[in-house]
């Protein structure tokens, strides 16, 4: 089963669901989670 999350604007949330392996976030704030999955990418 898939998993996607709507309406999620909050970084902090964005990350957890993220990191907990959603398949999928609706947002709108598409600036906040493209900066978010960059930063995200360089952690080692």
């Amino acid at each position: 089963m898939e998993l996607y999350y709507w309406t999620i604007d909050e970084p902090t949330l964005m990350r957890q669901l993220i990191e907990l392996g959603a398949d999928g976030l609706f947002t709108n704030r598409p600036d906040l989670l493209k900066t978010l999955l960059h930063d995200m990418r360089l952690r080692p």
